[in-house]
């Protein structure tokens, strides 16, 4: 469980949330967040950063930072 925390969740996600974890790793929520506290896991706290596989992305982007600008 520990080891599954520290990987990349699946798909688009950037951190694991206790109930995605709970269906993976097929235990309770509450047993997830247990898990974690115990041993000072938070994974909603962890530093990364996925690009996206959009062709249209930087276009997209830029639409909605002159939405905002």
């Amino acid at each position: 469980m520990v080891s599954l925390t520290l990987q990349d969740p699946p798909g688009e996600t950037t951190h694991w949330t206790a109930d995605m974890m709970a269906t993976a790793a097929s235990i309770s929520p509450s047993a997830v967040r247990r898990i974690w506290k115990a041993h000072g896991l938070q994974p909603n706290r962890w530093r990364q950063f996925k690009l996206s596989n959009d062709p249209q992305f930087v276009d997209r982007l830029r639409d909605v930072v002159d939405l905002y600008g």
